[in-house]
């Protein structure tokens, strides 16, 4: 009888965490760059829902059609700053997008190409590229970006 008990409650305590939903969220954007969101697990009987992009100074809901229960679509962010996520009122497990201005993905290249042709120095001119675009990623902490260089 425990054994029973046991296994119908295993079932159906990890049929909830087999069968949620998932959407996949990329950790950085560009503004005015669009990116992917995928997601899968929503009911079958559903057929949108909602998206919600939360920062301090700025919110924006998208309805987003479901298709035997999952999606796949791009989405374009306008403003930067850190986004938090939320679907249709559940936080889902990544909640924050960094998005960054686009304009800020050509200045490593360029400050490693004009460090290497003033110094003649390639080695370290890449190396100040690697961490100025760090520097970008990570929120603009210098010292976070020299430990993930």
């Amino acid at each position: 009888m425990n054994k029973v008990f046991l296994t119908s409650f295993c079932i159906i305590a990890f049929s909830v965490v087999l069968f949620g939903q998932k959407v996949e969220v990329p950790s950085l954007g560009l503004t005015g760059i669009s990116f992917q969101l995928k997601g899968e697990g929503f009911a079958d009987s559903l057929e949108n829902t909602h998206l919600k992009f939360i920062s301090d100074d700025f919110s924006e809901v998208i309805t987003i059609n479901l298709t035997q229960g999952s999606f796949d679509t791009t989405f374009v962010i306008r403003n930067s700053g850190n986004y938090n996520i939320v679907i249709s009122g559940i936080e889902i497990e990544k909640t924050s997008i960094n998005v960054i201005p686009g304009f800020l993905s050509i200045i490593p290249p360029l400050l490693a190409i004009a460090l290497a042709l003033i110094f003649r120095q390639v080695v370290i001119s890449l190396i100040l590229g690697i961490y100025s675009g760090a520097f970008f990623v990570y929120g603009y902490n210098p010292f976070t970006a020299f430990l993930r260089l």
